[in-house]
């Protein structure tokens, strides 16, 4: 049995099924975590920089997406805690020299 494997975004759990939805670092390449409505040109694009702020901001969306809002909260509550960028957030570890997505800072 085989069970097929969906990219999602690192931040918002957003599936990655075209090239156009990825996101990218500064010198414009793709990168496989996130989305290109999450990060663009090497920076978060979102002013959702907490794992509540970003859980409110995919709520706030939630009409576009075709759900309740109470059902988005409970699918983001479930999902974004285990997701690359939330991790040293939900954890209160980091690597240093990183930021929480663990995206090189300099």
């Amino acid at each position: 049995m085989s069970t097929s494997y969906e990219p999602v975004c690192q931040s918002c759990a957003m599936p990655l099924r075209r090239p156009e939805d990825f996101g990218t670092d500064a010198k414009g390449v793709q990168l496989s975590d996130y989305c290109c409505h999450c990060y663009l040109d090497g920076h978060f694009t979102s002013t959702a920089s907490t794992l509540d702020a970003m859980v409110e901001h995919l709520v706030a969306m939630s009409g576009e997406m075709g759900m309740s809002p109470e059902r988005a909260r409970r699918l983001a509550r479930e999902k974004l805690p285990n997701l690359k960028r939330w991790q040293a957030e939900t954890t209160g570890t980091s690597t240093p020299g990183t930021d929480r997505a663990g995206v090189s800072v300099k």
